[in-house]
């Protein structure tokens, strides 16, 4: 009785770690402390080795069907000994049931169970506590003991200078280094080292981040001439580091770029003085050019009425000239765009001609094709039944119906759902197609075939076209 006494405090022993173990699990932190305690639990030793399993267990707990108005038992309250070891074990399994003392002895499969069934009253009908399920192993080297383990409670971690409270985890916002589990809190971030969380400092817009992934620092900050704090290009207002001195200053562009703007500056005064130049002789020019043609208006003045006479008969002569050979010009355009137009329409009707003939060539190719494909042949996929090419059906086989007209032909006639159908035992799911792999739609072999959403499969077949 002390032995069921002590098996019983070793059973509760063992739920309990199993209980802590998943307490720890469900800790909300990510820095923790181990705390050390002794509990006395059973373990199982073969042949003076200590097992690192369970290796019988309890499942299965029924209360078992009783047949009211037969009263009988359909099903007997039962639970199961599973047997966790690679061979055959014999063992005296004890139980309390409502109070009452229960032993059986058994023996358990390799890997298997036996199923212990029991007595019980129809009018007060319950399961077996599996904590008090006692086992006594009768196989040679096979051998329980109750031994004092050390165990550990994992707590979460907490940090006295912060005022007692939980400890921060990585990545989460601090003030002080004392705050984080790690004793790190870089720009204002718990981080596992003294470097920023996962290397990222956050930097702003305007900022740049050190190469030591721990600061960040002003862009287009630094003057020409000084040493960038980082030693990032950003830092500097040209953003370019000189090589060989280290300091901010002008890129070779930037130089060039100021030097191109000085010269184009240069060949813009020069311009403006040679415009200028221009300017003062044509102006001088046109003093001269003026003075004498007012000295000759002047000495010319009483033969001004007989050169107008002339002028206008000459002006007179030269606009009928130039209204003879304007018609004269606007008659040989018209005949050349008669040329053109008859000449053009001979062109279209030869090719009108070409057409129609291509296109008689045409009607009788397809004629023919669909002739072809569209006689019925035996498939060795289809199990040598008679099959059709459908030009109706997307041009995919589809079994023969003699008589039918193919442009009425099912969708159920196509020879892949029937393959698919057959292979899977179902057609696909609803709103599912059936997708040919090598895009070889003729190729209805069971492995070239798979199922797929609809949309997915119009996508697919859509991003092949192109």
């Amino acid at each position: 009785m002390n032995f069921l006494k002590g098996m019983k405090r070793t059973s509760i022993l063992l739920i309990g770690l199993i209980l802590a173990i998943n307490l720890v699990s469900a800790l909300d932190c990510q820095y923790t402390t181990k705390i050390p305690y002794e509990e006395e639990l059973l373990v199982f030793y073969e042949n003076g080795v200590k097992l690192d399993y369970n290796l019988l267990e309890a499942k299965d707990f029924t209360t078992g069907v009783f047949n009211m108005p037969f009263g009988t038992w359909t099903h007997r309250p039962s639970f199961n000994i599973h047997n966790n070891y690679n061979k055959q074990v014999n063992v005296t399994v004890s139980y309390i049931y409502l109070g009452k003392y229960n032993s059986v002895e058994i023996s358990v499969d390799p890997q298997g169970y036996t199923q212990i069934s029991y007595e019980s009253n129809p009018t007060n009908v319950g399961i077996v506590d599996p904590n008090l399920i006692l086992y006594e192993i009768h196989n040679p080297g096979l051998e329980s003991k109750r031994e004092k383990l050390t165990l550990y409670n994992i707590t979460c971690k907490e940090c006295p200078e912060n005022s007692g409270a939980l400890c921060l985890d990585d990545g989460v916002s601090c003030q002080k280094n004392s705050e984080c589990g790690s004793s790190y809190c870089v720009r204002n971030i718990c981080s596992l080292s003294d470097s920023c969380f996962n290397n990222d400092c956050k930097c702003s817009s305007d900022e740049v981040q050190c190469d030591d992934n721990k600061r960040c620092v002003k862009r287009s900050a630094v003057p020409i001439d000084v040493k960038p704090e980082c030693n990032k290009p950003p830092e500097c207002i040209t953003g370019y580091i000189n090589s060989e001195t280290g300091l901010c200053g002008k890129s070779p562009a930037q130089i060039q770029e100021e030097e191109n703007q000085k010269l184009s500056e240069e060949l813009a005064r020069k311009e403006k003085e040679r415009r200028f130049l221009i300017y003062a002789i044509l102006g001088l020019a046109f003093i001269i050019i003026f003075g004498v043609v007012v000295i000759w208006y002047l000495k010319n003045k009483h033969e001004e009425a007989k050169q107008k006479t002339i002028q206008k008969e000459i002006e007179l002569e030269g606009r009928k000239i130039q209204r003879e050979e304007y018609e004269l010009n606007e008659l040989k355009e018209q005949i050349k765009e008669i040329e053109r137009q008859r000449h053009k329409t001979q062109q279209e009707i030869k090719e009108l001609e070409n057409l129609k003939s291509k296109r008689d060539d045409l009607i009788a190719d397809i004629e023919n094709q669909y002739e072809k494909i569209t006689k019925p042949f035996p498939d060795p996929q289809a199990s040598n039944r008679l099959v059709v090419i459908n030009p109706y059906l997307g041009g995919y086989k589809c079994f023969y119906e003699k008589g039918l007209e193919l442009e009425n032909y099912p969708t159920s006639s196509l020879v892949h759902r029937w393959v698919w159908k057959e292979h899977n035992g179902r057609y696909p799911r609803p709103g599912y197609h059936i997708h040919h792999i090598d895009e070889d739609k003729y190729n209805n072999d069971p492995k070239n075939l798979e199922g797929v959403e609809g949309e997915e499969h119009y996508c697919m077949h859509k991003s092949n076209s192109k």
